[in-house]
């Protein structure tokens, strides 16, 4: 056992002896090894004694100026995502690994590849093009269609619309456009025809049609319908044009009902019909409906929905045509009916809507 442990002290010591010849050779004394005093040759103590002086501070100084050099990229890197305010280094999410849309799944509004149950994290390819961070769609989205042509263009914060939002048709021109604010549709949004013609524009303020709202023929361009929303209920006067902009019915709306009398037109701006609606229900009282020479067609009243009373009926010279009485909406008693010129020409009489012969 002795001998063991004399053994081993040797051989300790020879190991040592060996270190200090080779760390020897760079330094001028055992002393200054101790002092941990640096020749003058600059030599660096660490994992690579034994190298050559001139080697290893080479390899330093070439491994500072790396450094620096990357510290650069990286504050300008960071410094360009702070004025585009979109992430343009980020080497956890390469572009060139994304994963395509289709092989995505959507559970509780949050995105994941298929057979995971970590919401996904990097970039869209395919027919749906962005980024996706913890499951959802995060900074500008882009949409084609099938033919290549793109569908919409979009910005999302955090999983939600936010900012302009822009629509195509399939054939490249664009559909619709406005704003979103917290998902919400916010501001003017115009639609257009596939023509690129304009065919719809409305105001919206927090998700709901408010203010003027305009509509156009695709044809000519020309005025079809105007009116107002408020919180997505029509309101006030509502005009409604022919194909030459001639207005053909005024109606005017109260929470998103017909309200008050309607007015409807003929071409040569003549009045044709004029009554009154109650909570959107053609109502009781007088109705009167005109010819486009303005010639009065008929006059008469509506009791709950259907005519009664006394009506006139008249050609459109003006002579009368056919004058009797209605109840709950059919002919009852003697109706007499005229030719042109007013001339009585024959007579009936009606029991509930049916004819009574003698």
């Amino acid at each position: 056992m002795g001998k063991v442990k004399i053994l081993v002290i040797f051989s300790l010591l020879f190991i040592l002896y060996f270190q200090y010849k080779r760390i020897g050779d760079n330094y001028s004394s055992f002393t200054e090894l101790l002092s941990n005093n640096k020749p003058n040759n600059s030599i660096l103590l660490d994992n690579n004694i034994g190298e050559k002086p001139k080697s290893l501070l080479q390899e330093r100084e070439n491994s500072l100026k790396q450094n620096k050099t990357n510290n650069s990229l990286a504050s300008n890197s960071i410094e360009s995502v702070k004025k585009n305010g979109q992430k343009l280094v980020d080497s956890d999410r390469n572009p060139s690994e994304a994963v395509e849309f289709k092989n995505l799944i959507k559970l509780n509004s949050l995105y994941y590849k298929k057979k995971s149950d970590i919401p996904y994290t990097g970039f869209v390819s395919g027919l749906e093009n962005g980024k996706i961070e913890n499951g959802k769609i995060d900074g500008l989205w882009i949409s084609y269609f099938k033919n290549g042509f793109l569908r919409y263009k979009a910005n999302y914060e955090n999983g939600v619309r936010e900012g302009k939002w822009f629509e195509y048709s399939d054939n490249g021109n664009l559909y619709e456009e406005g704003l979103y604010k917290n998902n919400q549709r916010e501001g003017l949004w115009k639609r257009y025809f596939k023509s690129g013609q304009i065919s719809y524009s409305v105001t919206y303020e927090k998700d709901e049609e408010t203010g003027n709202v305009y509509s156009y023929s695709e044809e000519t361009g020309a005025l079809i319908w105007k009116g107002k929303y408020i919180r997505g209920e029509k309101t006030g006067l509502w005009e409604y044009y022919d194909k030459d902009g001639n207005v053909e019915i005024k109606e005017q709306y109260r929470r998103g009902k017909k309200e008050g009398l309607t007015e409807w037109f003929h071409k040569n701006g003549k009045l044709r019909n004029i009554g009154n609606y109650v909570d959107g229900i053609r109502q009781d009282g007088f109705w009167e409906e005109y010819y486009n020479n303005g010639e009065l067609r008929f006059k008469g009243s509506f009791l709950n929905g259907e005519r009664s009373g006394s009506w006139e009926e008249y050609w459109t010279n003006g002579k009368p045509k056919e004058l009797g009485k209605y109840v709950n909406g059919k002919r009852h008693g003697i109706w007499n009916y005229y030719d042109n010129m007013g001339q009585l020409i024959r007579a009936k009489d009606f029991r509930e809507g049916k004819e009574i012969k003698f």
